[in-house]
Parts: structure tokens; C-alpha cells; sequence
């Protein structure tokens, strides 16, 4: 797609000119969209995954006593240490949550921030 300077019309690829005043298409600007590269969705899969991370330790923050006083399946895990694994589900959640939003930066990076409230809101 392409943008006539003169009328500001949305003109095909195929066509070298605009049918509505007639202005040619090199005179015009190209329009391309903006492609994802593979490290876009690197960085999106290490943030999903570091997110439930960073709520794990907000909770542990929040209790005076630490971890006895939390009531979610995180602590089941944590003696166990095989808490990396239990983190996977959300961050699976969080990466497919976020991956419609990777061609637009600054929506990502608020469903970013909500999803981490979200998060937040279901351990406490």
C-alpha cells in the first residue's frame, strides 16, 4: 500500500497511480509494515518469563514472615525446587498474552505491566 502526497488516499501496490486526483506514485510515500524479528520474540519469551519471578519476590517482600504466611501453590514448590517449573505455566500465559502486541512497543509494553498486575492480584 501506498499514500498519495497530494489526497492522502490509500492506493494498491499494483496501481501507478491515484484514481482519485491523478498523482503518481513515485511521488508517494511507501507504506511497509513493520516485521518481527526473531530476537522481538526472544526478548518478549524472557520478559514473560522473568515477570512471574519478580511477582514471586514482590509477595515474598510483602509478608513480614516470608513465605509461611503465603497461601498459593508457589510455596508448595518452593521447598522442593522445582519452582522454575512451576513458573512456566504463567509464563506461557504471559508470552501468548503478549505476542499480538510485539508489532506495537509501547502496548506491549502495557499489557506487560497488566499482566503483571494481573499476576500480582492472583498470588496475593
Amino acid at each position: 500500500m501506498w499514500t498519495c502526497k497530494k489526497c492522502g488516499e490509500q492506493i494498491e501496490d499494483q496501481f501507478d497511480s491515484c484514481w482519485k486526483c491523478s498523482g503518481a506514485a513515485n511521488e508517494a510515500e511507501k507504506i511497509k509494515p513493520q516485521r518481527l524479528k526473531w530476537y522481538d520474540f526472544l526478548l518478549a519469551a524472557m520478559m514473560s518469563y522473568t515477570l512471574p519471578w519478580l511477582v514471586v519476590f514482590l509477595d515474598y517482600l510483602s509478608k513480614s514472615d516470608g513465605w509461611r504466611r503465603s497461601r498459593t501453590i508457589l510455596y508448595y514448590h518452593i521447598g522442593k525446587g522445582d519452582l522454575w517449573i512451576a513458573l512456566l505455566l504463567p509464563a506461557a500465559i504471559t508470552f501468548l498474552v503478549l505476542c499480538p502486541f510485539l508489532k506495537y512497543r509501547t502496548a506491549s509494553w502495557l499489557v506487560y505491566i497488566l499482566a503483571g498486575i494481573c499476576w500480582l492480584a492472583l498470588i496475593w
